[in-house]
């Protein structure tokens, strides 16, 4: 049985820093009111594993508070681990008993340990794997065992003897989920903010480059037409968008007026790379016309799969 509350006390806290994840979309951990908002979360999941301990006696419980403040200080810093810890230090004396001071010793330490780490820990969190939660998980409970000691003796024992095997085996397979989960997290929103910073620096360098750019899906439908490519077709984004490439990039031959293919057909068709002769006019929107020189490529994506048909032209 003992085994069992321990498990549904510490499923609940894993479940719940789930929260964090999402937390850190909208206040980045980098920012004060991010790391206020995390020790708070953490802090209340604490005292939400507090409401279902694992009674040993009257005023004396064991829970999941060391895994949630540890980790916090782990992942968030000094800041969060200051507030998560005075939340649930607050409601361990306001719950009082035999177990208060232990309880709040408890706390501090797996604050400590979790603040000592932390340097170490953000400088490459990508390269901590599960051995390392499990080697933090261990010294953050055998720390908590230690702590036992400020009850009095026989009690200390009897507690050492009733749950110290439990809470070696459970809490640090509880401390690798929560910190994983934690850890996927955080490389997501890595990858996100990377995405968008590689897109913002993408739509920069075709706002400004004196070329006229068309990118398509497969299917030959315009997905991006750039400013300059606006400014020779006539054609802004919005109107362009999701139109076939032919209503919007039309050229015919400059000596006898006829349509001319364009060389993103050839690579639709599944050329290399196509570039269009010296005798091509582009026929703009509004019936005027430009000589250009046109040249397509492919967009490939990791595995060197075409998902896309970029091509430009140069007047």
């Amino acid at each position: 049985m003992i085994y069992l509350d321990l498990i549904l006390n510490l499923a609940l806290l894993v479940a719940l820093s789930v929260i964090s994840g999402f937390m850190e979309q909208r206040w980045p951990r980098q920012t004060l009111i991010g790391m206020v908002a995390q020790g708070l979360l953490f802090g209340i999941v604490a005292v939400l594993g507090m409401l279902r301990p694992l009674h040993l006696e009257h005023g004396l419980f064991v829970d999941g508070r060391s895994v949630m403040v540890s980790l916090c200080a782990l992942f968030y810093g000094p800041v969060a681990a200051v507030i998560s810890g005075l939340i649930t230090i607050i409601f361990r004396i306001w719950m009082g008993g035999v177990g208060t001071i232990m309880g709040v010793l408890v706390i501090l330490s797996s604050a400590v340990i979790g603040v000592l780490v932390h340097a170490r820990f953000r400088k490459n969190p990508v390269a901590w794997s599960i051995g390392h939660f499990y080697l933090f998980g261990i010294a953050v409970h055998l720390l908590m065992l230690a702590m036992a000691f400020s009850l009095p003796l026989d009690t200390a024992i009897t507690t050492l003897q009733g749950i110290g095997i439990p809470v070696l085996l459970l809490y640090p397979l509880a401390t690798i989920l929560a910190g994983k989960i934690l850890l996927d997290h955080e490389f997501k929103l890595q990858s996100i903010n990377e995405l968008r910073q590689t897109r913002e620096e993408l739509s920069t360098t075709l706002r400004f480059i004196d070329e006229g750019v068309i990118s398509t899906d497969l299917s030959g439908r315009i997905l991006l037409v750039n400013p300059m490519a606006e400014q020779l077709t006539g054609w802004p984004q919005d109107a362009a968008k999701g139109k076939p490439l032919d209503d919007v990039f039309r050229t015919v031959d400059q000596l006898t007026g006829a349509p001319v293919a364009n060389t993103a057909a050839e690579i639709l068709a599944g050329a290399a790379t196509a570039s269009g002769d010296d005798h091509t006019l582009l026929l703009a929107r509004n019936g005027t016309t430009c000589h250009i020189a046109q040249n397509a490529a492919p967009m490939r994506d990791h595995q060197g799969e075409s998902r896309e048909s970029s091509w430009l032209f140069v007047t």
